[in-house]
């Protein structure tokens, strides 16, 4: 259940991202070299999102993603995706 809310968050963050730039799936798709029902099934939160899949859609987003992990009080580990931060403009790493 945690991998599921974990990446669930994820792809609200990816969605929150593209709607504060207006951008489309098929124009984040473009910028990736990939399809746009690829980019859908990343949206869908239902896609094992990979940490270096993040990365790439954040690096094209310009936005900075952080990732935090704890342990909860029955001593499992519980994850947060935090953001959106954007990076400077031009300032891309």
């Amino acid at each position: 259940m945690a991998v599921e809310s974990l990446t669930a968050e994820a792809s609200e963050t990816i969605a929150r991202l593209m709607a504060e730039q207006k951008v489309s799936k098929a124009e984040l798709a473009r910028r990736l070299n990939k399809s746009r029902a690829w980019v859908t099934q990343l949206l869908s939160g239902n896609t094992n999102m990979t940490v270096r899949t993040l990365a790439e859609v954040s690096h094209e987003l310009e936005a900075e993603i952080r990732l935090h992990a704890q342990r909860n009080k029955g001593g499992a580990f519980r994850g947060k995706v935090s953001g959106p931060r954007p990076l400077r403009s031009g300032h891309r790493q």
